[in-house]
């Protein structure tokens, strides 16, 4: 969830549904422009200081921390149930994007980033079974990430507004590489 609200961010240098007017802070790139990935990569860059403290004319939360209420996991292990609940992200505002590939006609792009750290704080509570051993647990949980990376391929819609064709974001599929983490979890 907090990387819909930051990767969505991305895409406000095409947007501009909720607003009349888009704001002076976003860089809008012409799709006809021969540096197009150039300069949709400043204006994300550029974005940085505002997601920080978040942009509520946009309904987009401060990155800086990042409250959410829950996150359920059941990846791998079929039998083992994680829950998550009361996070607080922080380091979100903390990226570098390495790559972006537009894809207007088709109306998506695909977005190659890297989080430096990331922390999170919150509760956790789990159950089920590994190797016929019972497992349950809850309590305060402690996450640290290092070079986490990300592909987000986001896809839209191009409406017209004003006489104005604009790229609004329609849905975004993420996938994260975490290699580098620590967690600590209490009961």
């Amino acid at each position: 969830m907090a990387y819909k609200y930051f990767l969505g961010s991305l895409s406000l240098v095409f947007i501009s549904s909720a607003v009349a007017e888009v704001p002076s802070y976003i860089h809008v790139c012409k799709q006809n422009d021969p540096d197009l990935n150039k300069c949709v990569l400043n204006s994300v860059g550029s974005l940085k200081p505002k997601l920080v403290e978040g942009i509520p004319e946009l309904d987009i939360p401060s990155l800086e921390p990042l409250n959410l209420t829950g996150l359920d996991v059941q990846r791998g292990l079929k039998m083992l149930k994680f829950n998550g609940s009361n996070f607080i992200m922080r380091g979100l505002s903390d990226y570098e994007v390495k790559d972006l590939k537009m894809d207007l006609p088709n109306k998506q792009f695909q977005v190659k980033m890297r989080f430096r750290k990331v922390t999170v704080d919150g509760d956790y509570e789990v159950n089920g079974k590994f190797l016929n051993l019972n497992i349950h647990g809850k309590g305060p949980i402690h996450v640290e990430a290092v070079d986490t990376d990300g592909i987000a391929i986001i896809k839209g819609k191009r409406p017209t507004i004003n006489g104005k064709e604009y790229f609004v974001l329609d849905s975004m599929d993420l996938k994260l590489d975490i290699k580098n983490y620590e967690a600590k979890l209490s009961k």
